[in-house]
């Protein structure tokens, strides 16, 4: 697994040069990028086979096979780390039920990179990958965190954004957040503060570029479980998943809170 430069290719590391360089064949999400950054860093020309999200499943087997010919086959994605947000888990877990060593090749990775310089707490934080593109799946998803007690990181699309965190004020306030863009790349840029300042920067310029965010933490002492529940119900959650989540700030149990929430919808 080799993590890649997310933007500055002089963020690669000795040893990603090494490995790149020795292995049999590249697994990679683009061909065209792989083909770019093995021309930027003057890298042999190995092989390069096609990874990504459609055909994830599909070439698995395939590429199980030439490992157990003894082939050795570097997994790197478009940028950052594999598997953040990116593919090959279908093969990463097909390998280890092969019997077949997997071994990690650190390096860039965004979420980790954003955090580092957020000024959010590090020392308890979740990454959400991209979040669902339609709205209610995104709802029921940030809805999912809107109290947990470290940093909440996302990816998010430049033309999704400002949607994104107009539903975000709606349903958190007007939270602390920080968002990066383009990092470590020629037009880099970092965002802290209210999320209604942040929103109104983003609506103004439209920047374009991959954004990734992050959410300052809520306090959870001013969480009331039985008004959670309640909003959980009313924004359209399952009765099972309204429970499930409010009791998580609860001394009740979610059985309990699933009455509850039963006597509510009366």
């Amino acid at each position: 697994m080799v993590a890649t430069p997310l933007g500055n290719s002089r963020d690669v590391t000795l040893r990603a040069l090494d490995v790149l360089e020795a292995v049999d064949e590249w697994v990679v999400e683009d061909t065209r990028r792989a083909g770019r950054l093995r021309e930027l860093l003057d890298l042999p020309r190995r092989p390069l086979n096609s990874y990504y999200d459609e055909v994830e499943e599909t070439r698995t087997d395939e590429l199980i096979k030439k490992l157990k010919r003894g082939l050795d086959l570097a997994l790197l994605s478009d940028s950052g780390t594999p598997l953040i947000a990116d593919p090959g888990y279908n093969l990463v877990r097909a390998a280890h039920r092969a019997d077949i060593e997997v071994r990690p090749v650190p390096g860039p990775s965004a979420p980790i990179a954003a955090l580092s310089v957020s000024g959010f707490p590090s020392d308890e934080f979740i990454s959400l990958g991209f979040l669902p593109k339609k709205s209610k799946g995104k709802r029921d998803r940030l809805l999912e965190v809107k109290y947990y007690q470290g940093t909440v990181i996302f990816f998010e699309s430049p033309q999704r954004i400002c949607d994104t965190l107009r539903l975000l004020l709606n349903l958190f306030g007007n939270r602390t957040i920080f968002v990066g863009r383009e990092m470590t790349k020629k037009f880099e840029q970092y965002l802290r503060g209210p999320l209604e300042e942040i929103l109104a920067e983003l609506e103004a310029s439209q920047p374009p570029g991959e954004f990734t965010a992050l959410i300052h933490p809520g306090e959870v002492d001013d969480v009331n479980p039985e008004e959670y529940l309640a909003e959980l119900l009313e924004r359209g959650l399952s009765m099972s998943d309204a429970a499930r989540i409010a009791a998580k700030f609860s001394s009740k149990p979610k059985s309990e809170l699933y009455k509850l929430g039963l006597e509510l919808k009366k």
